[in-house]
């Protein structure tokens, strides 16, 4: 109960309004709001020194009067592997906050396609089914 009491975002990537939010570390005070625009993406690659393992981090950067960094490695729960893994998270990313276009098609945004207009538009375009992630077959995507 503690944990979740005194648990709080660090960002939001807000659709509607085209905003990253960016919070204080330790208190429930807003440190920015700066529009997705001037945001840019930087892609880290990480190499250990004891093993040869290699990463990439995919890190969302703000380079106004003040820097601001958040990394979105924390989106997906693991490392990018590959330079392309780290690629096509950017352009997920990108294509949810372009409200011109449609929300990405995962299973995650499933629910909430239909409260978008541009994803409702677009979905009654291409006639896509309402529960296409719900009434897929086990074995037809993979994980």
């Amino acid at each position: 109960p503690w944990l979740i009491k005194h648990t709080r975002p660090q960002y939001e990537l807000n659709r509607r309004t085209g905003m990253v939010t960016v919070w204080h570390r330790f208190r429930r005070k807003v440190k920015a709001c700066i529009p997705f625009s001037e945001w840019g993406c930087v892609v880290e690659f990480n190499k250990f020194h004891l093993a040869v393992n290699t990463t990439y981090k995919t890190v969302l950067v703000c380079t106004g009067p003040k820097k601001y960094r958040i990394d979105l490695v924390k989106l997906n729960d693991t490392d990018p592997k590959s330079l392309g893994e780290a690629e096509r998270l950017w352009s997920f990313v990108q294509q949810y906050m372009d409200i011109s276009k449609p929300l990405p098609d995962v299973p995650l945004w499933e629910f909430f396609r239909q409260l978008d207009p541009t994803t409702r538009a677009f979905d009654a375009r291409r006639q896509r089914k309402r529960r296409l992630w719900r009434d897929m077959k086990q074995g037809t995507f993979m994980l």
